[in-house]
């Protein structure tokens, strides 16, 4: 498949070209914005590609097509990349720029030239982040002599502030400035380059500053957004979940003011604790009713657990009353989970 497609390698890029030329007549794109960094978050292979949108397809077709050319001919396939760059969009300065993480493929004085035209643009642009990054990460330890001086004193400098909106607090501003210089002087580090007295003496800096930022081991850092959910590689890492009471008392004090569930990957063991204490849960519950404290979300998951089949009658001989009694508001709210605990899908 691809030494197919090294023999279409310029048929897909001009139909990638034309592709950005119509979101460019759309206001979708221009010289210095795209969408592929949001679509297609990463040129090199990477889950967080997540396939949502189909035109991203002719980046991976493209990128294919090089690695194969590659493979067989490095000479052209770094005129193609030195090609790249040269057109409009983000989308061909981020394939240039992979192609220069390959080994042996772009001299570090021209991809440090590449970031470093435009007034660092690309250096610092958003759209260019995990490409740079990995670059850096990859190519790093390459660098040497002016390439490596004019780079380090670049990223020492920051991104220009005409890169970003005006009415950004200057709080703000100083924040992302740090941020943005301590990623890439970090990244230059993690590639095995002995950094220049100025550059280790900034990034050193920073870190002291700033001591809770650390490399991520996954690369996350590298990215401008992040998705994980069930089933990715990372999902199990972020998950918080709270180990609830099994204690009455101890429950009573954690329903007055459970986390809330919308931070981030929370989960909690309410369910389990329901469905293993029936007893300790209703009574903890039965104490805060006598307050008129409701707390909805852990009376819906109570019920849903309650009716299941191993606590169904006891949960109705003894929840029965105190569900009678309760207030019409809260009532309201419940309805769904009270008709359903009332007649479950085990007595269907």
């Amino acid at each position: 498949m691809q030494s197919i497609l090294s023999l279409l390698q310029e048929d897909i890029q001009l139909v990638l070209q034309d592709a950005l030329d119509l979101q460019r007549e759309l206001g979708q794109a221009d010289d210095y914005r795209d969408l592929s960094y949001w679509h297609l978050p990463s040129i090199e292979p990477h889950w967080q590609n997540r396939g949502f949108h189909e035109w991203v397809s002719l980046i991976e077709l493209l990128r294919d097509a090089w690695l194969k050319i590659n493979t067989d001919d490095t000479e052209r396939a770094a005129q193609i990349a030195v090609r790249w760059f040269q057109l409009p969009y983000p989308t061909f300065k981020r394939l240039a720029l992979f192609a220069a993480s390959s080994d042996d493929c772009i001299k570090p004085s021209l991809w440090v030239d590449w970031m470093l035209s435009d007034d660092s643009w690309w250096l610092w642009s958003p759209d260019m982040m995990r490409e740079v990054c990995v670059l850096l990460r990859l190519q790093g330890i390459q660098l040497k002599g002016k390439a490596k001086s004019k780079l380090e004193t670049a990223i020492i400098a920051g991104p220009p502030r005409d890169m970003y909106e005006d009415a950004l607090e200057s709080k703000r501003w100083k924040e992302l400035v740090a941020s943005a210089t301590w990623l890439r002087l970090a990244k230059l580090k993690e590639s095995g380059l002995v950094l220049g007295k100025t550059a280790r003496a900034q990034l050193t800096k920073l870190s002291t500053q700033f001591p809770e930022w650390k490399l991520a081991t996954n690369h996350k850092d590298e990215f401008s957004h992040w998705m994980s959910g069930t089933g990715d590689p990372d999902y199990d890492e972020q998950r918080n979940v709270y180990e609830v009471p099994t204690k009455r008392k101890k429950l009573v004090d954690w329903l007055k003011s459970p986390p809330s569930k919308e931070q981030a990957f929370y989960e909690d063991t309410w369910t389990q604790v329901c469905r293993s204490r029936f007893f300790h849960c209703f009574f903890a519950l039965c104490d805060l009713s006598k307050e008129n404290n409701w707390p909805i979300e852990q009376w819906r998951e109570a019920l849903q657990t309650w009716g299941e089949e191993k606590t169904i009658l006891r949960s109705w001989y003894y929840a029965a009353p105190l569900v009678a009694n309760m207030p019409e508001s809260v009532l309201k709210e419940l309805s769904r989970s009270v008709s359903w605990w009332c007649n479950p899908p085990i007595l269907s």
